[in-house]
């Protein structure tokens, strides 16, 4: 009794009214593509950035069904070996080696007709996009990009006439200091590679340099030890150049201006106008020059 529902069972479950349709969406491999060609078509229903594709729709029991569905299957189509612009790919069920008892219903497409092309390279000069400028007070240098020409391969079609790429945009707003940005490429074309996807960018950021004028300072006077000394005159006018926003917060009282004697004797001597200022600011002139120093010894 088991044995004859064991076989009634069976012939139920590998029956036509036991059967399913399923859709298998095959990928296409293309064989043997010599190295300097490349695929360039069809676009669309059955050609993608993930590659070429067919429908086939079979119909088998549903225990056959299961064996489909964890199978793996491709259509592997031998690429001509003197191809030049086109070859057609015809898709056969024999092909796909699926289990016995299972029927193919339909491929869809039937045929893929291919578009090929040589293969170009190109070397790319690298350009930088940007928007904004930096903070008040500095201003970017010309920016330094590594790498700054990068090899393109693809159709050559697609390469034709195209010598620079450009980065996506990078924003310079604000800056008050040197960065560096890792900056992705734009794509050329859908079917050219790059040799790298991304570049590095400096982008060198100075302080902006100005001067600034103040009249009538006083002059400091060092004498050498055991001496005293006059200058004249006692008070001059100095330009100090320096970065922008630091001179924007420059004071008369930042500035000590010094006529130096310390090395000197009894005498009159003339000697250049020195000053002590903030890191970053420098003395370029002053009116007069040079002061008039008068050393003698001290009494007593």
């Amino acid at each position: 009794m088991s044995l004859l529902f064991a076989i009634t069972l069976e012939l139920y479950l590998y029956s036509p009214d036991n059967s399913v349709t399923l859709d298998l969406v095959v990928p296409v491999r293309l064989v043997n593509l010599p190295a300097s060609k490349m695929v360039v078509g069809p676009h669309g229903e059955h050609g993608s950035e993930k590659g070429f594709f067919a429908t086939v729709v079979v119909r088998a029991a549903s225990p056959i069904m299961d064996q489909v569905k964890a199978g793996s299957y491709s259509f592997n189509i031998e690429v001509p070996e003197s191809v030049q612009k086109t070859f057609t790919a015809s898709f056969k069920a024999n092909d796909l080696n699926l289990p016995r008892r299972v029927q193919v219903l339909d491929i869809q497409p039937e045929k893929i007709e291919f578009e090929v092309e040589d293969i170009a390279q190109r070397e790319l000069r690298v350009v930088i996009p940007f928007e904004g400028e930096p903070d008040g007070g500095y201003r970017a240098g010309a920016f330094k990009i590594f790498p700054d020409r990068v090899r393109a391969y693809g159709p050559a079609t697609e390469l034709e006439g195209i010598n620079i790429i450009e980065t996506e945009k990078i924003s310079v707003a604000n800056l008050t200091k040197s960065k560096v940005f890792d900056v992705p490429l734009k794509s050329v074309g859908k079917l050219t590679a790059l040799a790298v996807n991304t570049v590095s960018v400096e982008v060198p950021v100075y302080p902006i340099e100005s001067t600034k004028t103040f009249n009538k300072l006083s002059i400091t006077v060092v004498a050498p030890d055991g001496y005293a000394a006059t200058v004249s005159p006692s008070k001059v006018d100095v330009t100090v150049a320096g970065p922008q926003r630091a001179l924007e917060l420059l004071q008369r009282q930042d500035i000590q201006l010094i006529a130096d004697g310390r090395f000197l004797t009894d005498g009159k001597y003339l000697v250049d106008v020195g000053a002590k200022l903030p890191d970053g600011i420098k003395l370029i002139d002053s009116n007069p020059l040079q002061v008039e120093l008068t050393v003698m010894a001290s009494n007593g």
